[in-house]
């Protein structure tokens, strides 16, 4: 900011000769761009840790809230079991969890006050394994759900759902009164066909987006992959508390999923860019979780010594 104030000042100092002017310009502008460079090159391909108030890896067969380990929230949100807790082979890391049976008595909860979005942006990120089409079973089953969501009742009930429809991704949010759904999104299910799954309520852009990013995916909008956006409808609470719920209807007792995996499961109180969810699928498609993309807000040191010290010395050349 120093090097862009005097820059701009010397522009407007009418007594430095132009040739001087003209040249003293272009090197305090080469200054400032090689300043903004190495800022910008400090952030460039990354996800920020903020807003990250809880993240489950699975790998050690619990579920442990790792936010804090990783530049997240300090909070341990701890998740339940309701049935056998279930756990296979790695898929980011030691191990992934297995959720639903499709008899409705084996689903994850995890608690924690973050996770009441309220009428707050947000966005949930995770991988699921869906083994095959969910053709035939009731109606739309769940795989994420906000706690107290009756999505068996009906669809308009208070709250957000993340839901399967044969091989398409279906959800919505409701704040009990309006509803919104966006389209939904085809994806090829398959036993080794992980899938990037998102759902992302922006208050501040009054929309709300869905990602589906299977295995045939390199850019977001390939093979029909592109987010299906809608305006938000809701005005009130989209969360009824501060449970989520894995492999079940938002309140436990409706429509279950079948057995599927989920890994490396990420909760936000912001909207995470279409950029940073790229970045996070790009890094699980090479095999890498959460954490080897998540970076803090880069503090200004570099661009401020760069160029206060560029600046002196050819403020010195100046004089002489």
């Amino acid at each position: 900011m120093l090097v862009l104030y005097l820059y701009c000042r010397l522009s407007l100092n009418e007594s430095t000769p132009n040739k001087k002017m003209s040249s003293l310009h272009k090197k305090l502008g080469a200054v400032l761009a090689s300043g903004v460079m190495m800022v910008s090159g400090s952030v460039s391909g990354a996800v920020l840790s903020s807003g990250l108030v809880g993240y489950y890896t699975f790998d050690a067969s619990d579920t442990s809230d790792s936010s804090s380990l990783v530049g997240g929230s300090s909070s341990n949100n701890l998740g339940a079991w309701s049935g056998s807790a279930n756990y296979g082979g790695g898929f980011l890391g030691a191990g992934h969890a297995i959720v639903g049976d499709g008899a409705g008595s084996n689903f994850l909860t995890v608690t924690g006050s973050e996770y009441n979005f309220g009428t707050g942006s947000f966005s949930v990120l995770l991988w699921l394994n869906l083994p095959s089409n969910t053709s035939g079973s009731p109606n739309d089953p769940s795989f994420a759900s906000s706690g107290g969501k009756d999505w068996s009742l009906n669809g308009g009930t208070q709250g957000w759902n993340m839901a399967i429809q044969g091989d398409d991704y279906d959800g919505n949010i409701s704040d009990g009164v309006t509803r919104t759904d966006p389209a939904r999104i085809d994806i090829d299910p398959g036993v080794n066909n992980w899938a990037l799954m998102a759902l992302v309520v922006d208050q501040n852009a009054d929309q709300v987006s869905m990602y589906a990013l299977d295995f045939n995916v390199t850019t977001i909008g390939d093979d029909a992959s592109a987010p299906t956006t809608s305006p938000i409808g809701p005005t009130g609470n989209l969360t009824i508390n501060g449970d989520i719920v894995f492999g079940q209807d938002g309140d436990g007792a409706g429509y279950s999923l079948q057995a599927s995996g989920i890994d490396d499961v990420s909760l936000w109180n912001r909207a995470l860019t279409t950029a940073e969810i790229q970045e996070i699928y790009t890094a699980g498609r090479a095999g890498n979780d959460l954490s080897t993309v998540l970076t803090a807000i880069p503090e200004p040191s570099s661009l401020s010594l760069f160029g206060i010290s560029g600046l002196m010395i050819l403020m010195k050349r100046r004089r002489q």
